[in-house]
């Protein structure tokens, strides 16, 4: 019999991929989430207790995620991201349930202190949304030291890839200079990110997730490499034809209190289980794009996903 796998936020970016990954791989999965059916909710305990029954695993990637709607909807974000996770957590509690993967962000870290960011770096969120994250991530480990729920923390550093679901920096610059050809309206273009394309982030769960040696454990998944946004926006451009990318800060893009640079010590991933990223991020970039031109120029949240 295929084990199940239980996915809220099926119908985000990453999830799609982990979707796919699974299926992949033989598993049975139950999708979760409030876009698809306005009943699969996070937030309601009892929609959430029926959802986990019969699964033997648990990816909870469902978030409000994207950090300028946090400003605008406080109570939503800390409902979703922190008391949803508590629901799935006290749903799975007293089930026979193998494996817990939380997606955290590395967003909980706020701006890096070391060289390098590794999974003892200061937590400092800079934003509710991160505060959500956080709060979500210290819930599950919890529950991992006192109900024995067998929790993995993921701490995600940016993606990018094909089916974006909310205009983040890489398919925002993507789709400016597709359609300004070459002029973009950036904010912070000196901040620093460390992307790793979406399809080694699935790989990367689902072998955390078949791993013995990860109960309990907090997890960086990232490339180990930043990029500021500047470079990213130039780079982009050349790979799209256009060599003379012309910047306009936009002021009205600047977040209050923004994250300088994100950057990955991946090093405890590759010592337990042996992942690494196997795709540049040049080539997983060519990739987006292409997939971007293949798909009528639209990313999914211009599809009616946002």
């Amino acid at each position: 019999m295929r084990e199940k796998v239980l996915v809220t936020g099926s119908d985000g970016f990453i999830a799609t991929h982990l979707l796919e990954e699974l299926k992949r791989r033989g598993y049975l999965v139950r999708r979760f989430d409030i876009w698809s059916d306005p009943a699969q909710d996070v937030r309601d305990p009892w929609a959430v207790s029926e959802a986990v029954q019969d699964c033997r695993f648990i990816i909870h990637t469902a978030a409000s995620p994207y950090i300028p709607h946090c400003y605008v909807a406080p109570k939503l974000f800390f409902d979703t991201n922190a008391v949803g996770t508590l629901n799935l957590l006290i749903a799975s509690k007293n089930l026979d349930i193998e494996r817990f993967i939380y997606y955290s962000s590395s967003e909980i870290y706020g701006t890096a202190q070391q060289q390098k960011m590794n999974e003892t770096h200061p937590l400092n969120p800079h934003s509710l949304y991160a505060v959500s994250k956080l709060a979500g991530d210290r819930l599950c480990y919890s529950f991992y030291r006192e109900h024995g729920v067998p929790v993995t923390i993921l701490r995600q550093f940016n993606c990018f890839g094909s089916h974006e679901t909310h205009p983040y920096v890489i398919p925002e610059i993507i789709e400016q200079l597709n359609k300004n050809k070459g002029k973009l309206y950036l904010g912070n273009i000196g901040a620093e990110r460390d992307f790793l394309y979406v399809e080694e982030a699935a790989l990367a769960c689902i072998d955390i997730m078949e791993s013995d040696k990860m109960v309990g454990e907090v997890i960086n998944i990232g490339s180990g490499v930043s990029h500021s946004i500047e470079s990213i926006a130039r780079l982009i451009g050349r790979i799209m034809g256009f060599d003379d990318v012309e910047i306009c800060v936009d002021k009205n893009r600047l977040r209050p209190y923004d994250v300088d640079k994100l950057v990955c010590d991946n090093s405890k991933i590759r010592r337990l289980i042996g992942w690494r990223p196997v795709t540049s991020f040049e080539d997983g970039l060519k990739r987006t794009i292409e997939w971007f031109h293949e798909n009528g120029d639209k990313w999914n949240y211009r599809r009616g996903r946002t």
